[in-house]
């Protein structure tokens, strides 16, 4: 991808990256490939005279320390330092100093792996860049968090994050920080799963349906995955109802594309038996890969609205300009 070097998305990222984590330039971006090879490289090299290391100083394999308690009966005595001879002291030091060497390396090919990711996604997804700064708080807490996500998949939704709070410093609390670094691999399956299904109002908050007809399976997410998302914030652990009524049209959204009900009689009126989602929930979608609409939940979503005199159409979002949302090829469900 060529980066543009003028554009004022990565002018405020270099700006808050280096109160992060020191001075950078835009020049570090445009060999960030090369970088990345190196570093990999180097992590190899590092992880390979780290072992050389532990091998040289003779340390005892599992079989030779179960045969040494074996013969002692199993009896086990605890050195105290001034008891460890010095030759053996030298070698712990020498270990601790390679495993504090390639663990910083390791940290900071997480962080450049993170930086990377963001300026992809900033360049590819341009928006509106605020002229406002990031909290340097936030930037601390990032960088301090971040540093130890080795995960690749996971380092894509830090990259993300972090274009998205220098586009819009506030859009990421610190409690959505917190909650993100202590995800599963399972987890982040069941919020993608979560993100396929809901659907987000005008007023901008985000629900999915809560239907008896329908095994909450058959959309990806079962009783106790919606219990599981409950319990690590995800959704409200209520469900309500929302009422939508004539002769305004409402706007929804589910995977990049727009459902829209509009009344055909006057007094028409629906109401939905929801699961919010909560903030640190919605603000998940913003980062979650885009998939298709599942449309057999759409119709789900469509039906009672058609049988309540409301038409049902669906378009996808080309595009977004001052909160206005841009679609087109509506189709009536």
């Amino acid at each position: 991808m060529e980066i543009d070097l003028s554009s004022k998305f990565l002018e405020k990222l270099v700006d808050t990256v280096s109160k992060g984590i020191g001075r950078v330039t835009k020049a570090h971006f445009a060999r960030r490939d090369a970088d990345a090879e190196a570093y990999r490289i180097r992590l190899l090299a590092a992880a390979e005279a780290d072992a050389k290391r532990f091998m040289a100083s003779g340390e005892l394999s599992a079989e030779k320390i179960l045969s040494e308690l074996e013969e002692s009966n199993a009896k086990i005595t605890v050195q105290r330092p001034e008891d460890i001879p010095l030759e053996e002291i030298r070698q712990l030091a020498e270990r601790a100093e390679s495993r504090e060497e390639y663990q910083k390396l390791k940290q900071q090919h997480n962080t450049e792996q993170i930086i990377n990711n963001a300026v992809e996604d900033g360049l590819e997804n341009p928006t509106d860049v605020s002229d406002e700064s990031v909290d340097e708080d936030w930037i601390n807490n990032f960088f301090e968090m971040g540093k130890n996500i080795s995960n690749e998949e996971m380092q894509l939704y830090w990259g993300k994050i972090l274009a998205g709070e220098v586009k819009k410093p506030g859009t990421f609390s610190l409690r959505f920080l917190q909650l993100l670094r202590g995800l599963t691999k399972q987890d982040a399956i069941l919020v993608q799963n979560l993100a396929n299904i809901s659907i987000i109002s005008a007023s901008v908050e985000a629900f999915i349906m809560s239907y008896d007809y329908r095994p909450p399976e058959y959309y990806g997410l079962s009783n106790s995955d919606i219990l599981h998302l409950q319990d690590i914030g995800m959704l409200n652990s209520k469900g309500v109802e929302i009422t939508i009524g004539s002769p305004t049209e409402f706007v929804f959204e589910n995977c990049g594309h727009v459902i829209r009900l509009a009344p055909t009689e006057s007094g028409s009126m629906l109401t939905y038996e929801v699961i919010r989602l909560t903030k640190v929930g919605f603000a998940f979608l913003q980062i979650v890969t885009e998939s298709t609409p599942n449309m057999e939940y759409i119709q789900s979503f469509a039906y009672p609205a058609k049988q309540r005199g409301f038409t049902v159409e669906m378009g996808k979002i080309v595009a977004r300009d001052n909160k206005q949302i841009l679609f087109n090829n509506l189709k009536t469900l």
